[in-house]
């Protein structure tokens, strides 16, 4: 039997004398990685089964100069790697590090779910919040749940009431807050209060309003955002927020709030409704809810959105 030096010259002779294997296989037999893979595994590879993994070098050459030039590969995020299986040369293929950790991000990702707000609260960071005096306290209350519920064998880490005028960050926090939890692995449900009240009432037509509350009642962290703005009605309150806080409130599920009003006037906005109803007995059922489930914290700032 040939040993590989010898076969490798028998190659060699066949490439100058057979230009349709020449133009297949040259790169393959000149390339350090195939070189050196087939010296480390000399021992359990004969030249026969070096010719008979002759398409898969090529394809390992092929791919990898593909990788390099990042165009047109199999596999994109993805580099070949030479491997023996059954005494044969195959190619597996490895994914590269910045593919595993986008892989993860998308991961994150798909863990927050956003309604009826703007698409780009995906990219919200605490690490690009801007800490002003006037928004330091939030920041640090985030920071503090997030350290309890990590710790916190239950989950059960009381959320907040981010409470401020127009365009301090209160939307901007609680997507950051949702973003680090999906690192934890964490679902959560980031919505625009005032628009899922308008949806809840189109689901009755469609019989889906079971299944959206159900939906908010056991998601592990809700976040309501702009509470306050929505036209207030007996039924929205008592039988849609109502029955969705009662739930996350036995349950203990971590509940947050914004609002541009404080937990006070909240009350009196639940007290009366478009019908021109005044029912402070109810207000006062479901902000005992509000404030069971979260801590108010005030946040003041100049207007991010409109700054002149």
């Amino acid at each position: 039997m040939k040993s590989i030096g010898e076969y490798f010259d028998t190659l060699k002779s066949k490439i100058a004398t057979n230009e349709s294997f020449h133009s297949l296989m040259k790169k393959a037999w000149n390339d350090p990685d195939v070189i050196d893979f087939i010296e480390q595994n000399k021992e359990n590879l004969t030249p026969e089964a070096i010719e008979r993994s002759a398409a898969n070098l090529y394809e390992f050459v092929t791919e990898k100069e593909k990788f390099q030039h990042q165009k047109g590969e199999m596999i994109p995020g993805h580099y070949p790697k030479l491997v023996l299986h059954n005494h044969f040369i195959e190619v597996t293929y490895v994914p590269t590090q910045a593919f595993l950790e986008k892989e993860q991000a998308d991961k994150a990702r798909r863990r927050v779910h956003t309604f009826y707000l703007p698409s780009n609260l995906i990219e919200a960071r605490l690490d690009y919040f801007d800490q002003t005096p006037g928004r330091m306290e939030a920041f640090l209350k985030a920071l503090d749940f997030l350290e309890d519920y990590r710790l916190n064998a239950n989950h059960n880490a009381r959320g907040l009431y981010f409470y401020g005028g127009f365009g301090v960050g209160k939307t901007y926090l609680m997507g950051a807050l949702a973003n680090e939890l999906a690192d934890f692995g964490t679902e959560s449900i980031l919505v625009h209060y005032p628009t899922f009240t308008t949806k809840m009432k189109e689901s009755i037509g469609n019989n889906t309003t079971h299944d959206l509350i159900e939906q908010f009642q056991r998601i592990p962290v809700l976040f309501l955002d702009d509470i306050g703005a929505e036209a207030n009605s007996s039924w929205l309150r008592d039988d849609i927020l109502g029955v969705i806080l009662q739930y996350r409130m036995q349950e203990c599920l971590p509940t947050f709030f914004s609002s541009n009003q404080n937990m006070s006037l909240l009350e009196e906005h639940f007290a009366g409704t478009i019908k021109g109803d005044v029912e402070p007995v109810k207000a006062a059922r479901i902000m005992e809810r509000v404030r069971f489930l979260s801590e108010e914290v005030t946040m003041e700032g100049y207007n991010r959105r409109n700054p002149s």
